[in-house]
C-alpha cells in the first residue's frame, strides 16, 4: 500500500495505491483538493462553430520578454499567423492566435510551450472541449490588457477565425492583422464560469 500527496499552486492531489501482487496488478485512487468556486467570470472560447479552433495560451510567472521570445520561437517554429498578447497580472499572460487548426494540432503547439500544464489540459475537463480565455474581471482583479501584437502572415496562407478577430478588434481596440483570409463566421463562444483562483 502507498500514500503519495503532491501540493501545488492551485490544487492538492492525493495518490492511493494498493499492490495485489497475486495477479501483478495495482488499483489507484486519485482525489483533488482545489477551492470551492465562488466568484463568476466571462470568457471566450477557442472553440469555431465549425468544429476547428484558434491558439490560446496562459503563462504564469514569466516576465513579458520570456513570453514574446517563446512565441516568436514557436510562431517560425510551426509557421503561424499574427499571436496577441494581453497581461492579466505583473507576471501572467494570455496569448491567442487567430490561425485556425484542428484540436489535436493546437494541443500539440501548447505543450511544446511554457505555458501553464493545467491551462493546457483543462481541455479534457470542460463538456465542450475548448479552451477558455478570461476577458472581465474576476474578483478584485482586472480584467486582461492587450500589450502587443507579433503580426505575421504565414508562408501557407491558413484561414482565420473572423468572430475572435472581430472580438479583439471590438473589445481591445487590436488593429494590426495580418492579410489572410477569414472563415466568414460571426458567431462566438461567450461563457459565464465560476472561479476561485487568484481573484485578488
Amino acid at each position: 500500500m502507498k500514500l503519495e500527496t503532491k501540493f501545488k499552486k492551485k490544487f492538492s492531489e492525493i495518490f492511493f495505491s494498493i499492490n495485489f501482487p497475486f495477479i501483478k496488478k495495482t488499483l489507484r485512487f486519485f482525489f483533488q483538493f482545489y477551492p470551492t468556486p465562488s466568484e463568476f467570470t466571462y470568457g471566450i472560447g477557442s472553440r469555431c462553430f465549425d468544429g476547428q479552433y484558434v491558439g490560446f495560451g496562459d503563462y504564469d510567472n514569466l516576465e513579458l520578454e520570456e513570453v514574446v521570445e517563446e512565441l516568436k520561437e514557436r510562431q517560425q517554429f510551426f509557421d503561424l499567423g499574427s499571436i496577441y498578447i494581453f497581461q492579466t497580472e505583473k507576471n501572467g499572460f494570455h496569448f491567442i492566435c487567430l490561425d485556425k487548426k484542428s484540436l489535436r494540432n493546437w494541443f500539440n503547439i501548447l505543450k511544446s510551450t511554457s505555458a501553464d500544464p493545467s491551462f493546457i489540459y483543462s481541455i479534457k475537463l470542460f463538456q465542450n472541449r475548448e479552451w477558455i480565455l478570461r476577458f472581465a474581471e474576476k474578483g478584485e482583479r482586472e480584467k486582461p490588457k492587450y500589450v502587443c501584437g507579433l503580426i505575421k502572415k504565414p508562408k501557407k496562407n491558413s484561414i482565420v477565425s473572423l468572430a475572435h478577430k472581430t472580438f479583439l478588434k471590438n473589445y481591445y481596440g487590436v488593429n494590426e492583422f495580418s492579410s489572410q483570409l477569414d472563415d466568414g463566421i460571426t458567431e462566438l463562444s461567450v461563457i459565464k464560469y465560476n472561479t476561485a483562483n487568484r481573484l485578488k
